[in-house]
């Protein structure tokens, strides 16, 4: 596995410090991310995919959003389009 399979340490600290509950499902949504840093999240397949109810894991996302470490692009009572944020400079210089 590479560096990028795993989210950045400072995105994960600052999840441990503001929303600890979303810890294991962000590292889920990281690594089934596509090229394009996005995720289509369905009702139907979050129990199989991520192992907690659709209502759950809104309610991380949401939490994610807050943080600024994901966007919520579209979002309906059925499914969810996100885009995780990416590494990048300005945040390595902020660190």
């Amino acid at each position: 596995m590479t560096e990028t399979d795993y989210p950045p340490v400072g995105f994960v600290r600052q999840l441990a410090i503001h929303s600890p509950l979303a810890l294991w499902p962000y590292e889920l949504l990281w690594l089934n991310q596509d090229e394009r840093h996005r995720l289509n999240l369905h009702k139907d397949t979050a129990q199989k995919h991520y192992a907690m109810t659709y209502r759950e894991l809104r309610q991380h996302v949401f939490a994610l959003a807050r943080n600024g470490l994901c966007e919520i692009l579209d979002a309906t009572d059925l499914s969810m389009c996100i885009e995780l944020v990416q590494w990048g400079p300005l945040f390595e210089e902020a660190s």
